[in-house]
């Protein structure tokens, strides 16, 4: 078996973590169960992992995507998984460290231009997101 990764990239305070939690909240309400319990990672509150049981699936998530050796760990971590969908910053998939797994999918969010300063992102895009990653894997 083949762990499948979807990443979900963007620039730091971008919305990847609020994203994930809100894929977190949405397999709750899908009747996914939860195998592994939500846990912090790391220092920041925000940033967690956890494992879900969803349509015979086995699926990690994985917030903390700043560090390269934290995600490299969560690649091993949960290879035995038929998904893992993590978080991954600009900063950290540029670094020629970081190599991602071939079997992947990465989807990129983006700032709503209006408030790039502000790096708030529209829901809508978050929203876009979550679709496409249940889609990916429900499929």
């Amino acid at each position: 078996m083949s762990c499948k990764v979807i990443g979900i990239i963007g620039e730091s305070n971008v919305g990847k973590t609020t994203t994930l939690n809100e894929l977190f909240d949405k397999l709750k309400e899908l009747n996914a169960t939860v195998v592994e319990n939500k846990q912090q990672v790391g220092n920041d509150e925000r940033d967690f992992s956890c494992v879900f049981s969803f349509h015979e699936k086995k699926i990690a998530i994985f917030t903390m995507g700043d560090v390269v050796k934290y995600l490299k760990t969560a690649f091993k971590t949960y290879s035995p998984c038929d998904y893992l969908i993590c978080a991954i910053s600009n900063d950290v998939l540029n670094r020629k460290t970081m190599t991602l797994p071939d079997n992947r999918e990465l989807f990129y969010i983006i700032r709503d231009e209006k408030d790039a300063e502000k790096s708030i992102v529209r829901k809508e895009k978050r929203e876009d997101v979550i679709n496409k990653v249940l889609s990916s894997i429900t499929y």
